[in-house]
């Protein structure tokens, strides 16, 4: 066989190597921290290899998904061997619960000193609803 007859597939195919390579070999395993106070739950997360710009979150109802891509490095010469210009390879992802008592309108993240720091402020008790009685109808 041939192989020179297959250029786009070696290419396609050395590229995906590539951001494999990286994510195994070139990413330092992430360091996750939690601290919670009467006030506030400080989530520490650390990857050190990666740049702010490859964190991202998303927030739900209910939960909040935390989680960091690794960009492809494809040669513009090599994406029109492909049907996509770009790769994108996931390198963290996390899901974080929302409880009742986060204020999910004041949640903040700060990326400092290669470390992403997320608040989720904590409601005061006169916020919190409390239980609620569900009338039951009865019908005939």
């Amino acid at each position: 066989m041939n192989l020179l007859k297959h250029e786009a597939q070696l290419k396609q195919l050395a590229h995906e190597w590539q951001a494999q390579n990286t994510l195994n070999g070139g990413l330092v395993a992430p360091r996750v921290h939690v601290e919670k106070t009467p006030q506030q739950i400080r989530i520490h997360i650390k990857v050190a290899s990666l740049p702010a710009s490859a964190y991202n979150i998303v927030k739900y109802h209910n939960r909040m998904e935390v989680f960091t891509v690794v960009p492809g490095t494809m040669p513009p010469e090599d994406q029109a061997f492909t049907s996509t210009s770009s790769q994108v390879t996931p390198a963290f992802f996390k899901t974080i619960p929302l409880g009742a008592e986060v204020n999910t309108q004041a949640i903040e993240a700060v990326y400092r000193n290669k470390e992403l720091l997320i608040t989720l402020p904590l409601k005061d008790q006169s916020e919190l609803d409390g239980p609620e009685i569900v009338p039951i109808q009865v019908t005939e």
